[in-house]
């Protein structure tokens, strides 16, 4: 966003910037950093479970994790 703010560009008006796993440094940023979060735990477990699949020759489903849009100033 630093790079972005040096160049010009407004945030969010003229480019909205969105994090992942909603980091404590999302909310010191200016504008503080819109994230998605997602839980480790599920992360880890799911793959182990596929994983685990894939080892034994059965088929693996794409798998869709809950997410949460943690809203601040950069979108």
């Amino acid at each position: 966003m630093q790079e972005l703010q040096a160049h010009g560009v407004r945030i969010p008006e003229d480019m909205a910037v969105v994090g992942f796993d909603d980091s404590q440094m999302a909310k010191l940023t200016r504008p503080p950093l819109t994230t998605i979060l997602s839980t480790a735990t599920g992360l880890a477990e799911t793959a182990v479970e596929m994983l685990t699949a894939l080892l034994r020759g059965d088929p693996v489903d794409p798998v869709v994790l809950p997410t949460e849009l943690i809203r601040r100033g950069s979108a």
